[in-house]
């Protein structure tokens, strides 16, 4: 059983685990899943775990440029516009900022010149869980510190903050431990209590909620959300958000399964086509009315760790396990990669990416250091 699954499980039935299980458990998921994307995510107090707390430092790299051709054959000119510390999360809905995560909270960046325009200190926690995608909004998981008690779920909390002015405007209970938002910041889907909720941020009312639990994704119309599954058989099932809803999966990815938490999804702009990858050697192009897989994109080198659309155009961002970030050309029904950079991983396994909206920046982070690039 997964592991945040098996958390879940522990707390809703009472079962009392061995000291330091469940929070062994965390830092498993902590340190496999430190990022989630959508809009999501991941457990991102890895950092604070594996590296101690990081920085706030933002930085303009001259010099020698250290991007490869990772095998591609596709040119590499051109150094990085900048590099920030933390785990990069993405770039706003304008492409005018970079949304970075750190060990207590987050960095808004301006995305031409790597200056941090705010920072947002969420206080002692489990981690930062990610950004409105305008940045408005900061959401942080608390709680696991007090895992090894009895009926756990109780103490796992998702907040929701006022980047501004660091207000707390939501305090979701029985809720953890990684996010995604809908594209227009309004809906907010969260693991709650093993199954996969839908609240309004309006009201904090729940919209839906779904027997399904994993990692997440909005449609880019908000109207869908797709979720991993641990069953066999089954790599996702994509459900409709809205209240009339009844809760059952409208389509159904059927491929090899997967942890539901290490599933990354990105859909393309126009909702007709998502991409998975599963920390394996290839990421999927699926059809997301049919469920229909259509085709596969090797990796060059590595396993692919990250997917990424950029959201007015066709161009899809790979990230891999070697650190190398392939822009490919998904527009004639192929895969046709245009751009590739490199990071240097150190000790990390998992390359996050994110594309600005336009496709003319790119974005790679190796959870200590997130890198921007011009590429068009």
């Amino acid at each position: 059983m997964p592991e945040l699954q098996e958390v879940f499980r522990m707390a809703t039935q009472k079962i009392r685990p061995e000291p330091g299980a469940l929070e062994r458990q965390f830092q498993g998921q902590r340190r496999r899943s430190a990022r989630r994307k959508a809009a999501a995510v991941g457990l991102v107090a890895a950092l604070a775990i594996v590296a101690g707390v990081i920085a706030v430092q933002a930085s303009r790299i001259s010099g020698e440029d250290r991007s490869t051709t990772a095998g591609t054959g596709i040119s590499t000119n051109g150094g990085p516009l900048f590099a920030v510390d933390g785990d990069g999360s993405g770039f706003t809905s304008d492409g005018s900022r970079l949304l970075v995560l750190t060990s207590r909270g987050g960095l808004v960046v301006d995305a031409a010149s790597g200056e941090v325009l705010r920072s947002v200190d969420a206080g002692p926690g489990d981690g930062p869980a990610g950004f409105s995608p305008d940045g408005d909004l900061f959401v942080t998981a608390r709680g696991c510190g007090q895992c090894d008690q009895v009926s756990p779920v109780q103490f796992l909390h998702t907040h929701v903050i006022q980047t501004s002015t660091g207000e707390e405007l939501w305090d979701f209970r029985k809720a953890c431990c990684f996010v995604a938002f809908s594209p227009d910041g309004r809906l907010l889907a969260l693991p709650h209590a093993g199954r996969t909720q839908v609240v309004d941020l309006g009201t904090g009312e729940p919209v839906n909620e779904f027997e399904a639990f994993g990692s997440f994704a909005f449609s880019p119309d908000g109207q869908q959300l797709v979720v991993g599954s641990g069953d066999e058989g089954v790599v996702a099932r994509v459900f409709d958000v809205g209240e009339l809803s009844d809760g059952r999966p409208v389509v159904t990815l059927h491929g090899d399964g997967a942890d539901p938490s290490a599933v990354e999804f990105a859909w393309s702009p126009d909702g007709s086509t998502l991409v998975t990858s599963m920390n394996s050697s290839e990421a999927s192009v699926w059809d997301a009315v049919t469920g229909e897989r259509m085709l596969a994109i090797p990796s060059p080198t590595g396993r692919i760790t990250s997917v990424a659309f950029a959201s007015d155009v066709g161009l899809l961002a790979t990230g891999s396990s070697d650190g190398d970030a392939v822009v490919w050309d998904l527009s004639n029904g192929d895969a046709h990669p245009v751009a590739t950079r490199h990071v240097a991983m150190g000790d990390q396994d998992w390359l996050a990416v994110a594309l600005s909206p336009d496709g003319t920046r790119l974005m790679a982070s190796n959870a200590a250091e997130s890198t921007v690039w011009q590429i068009s």
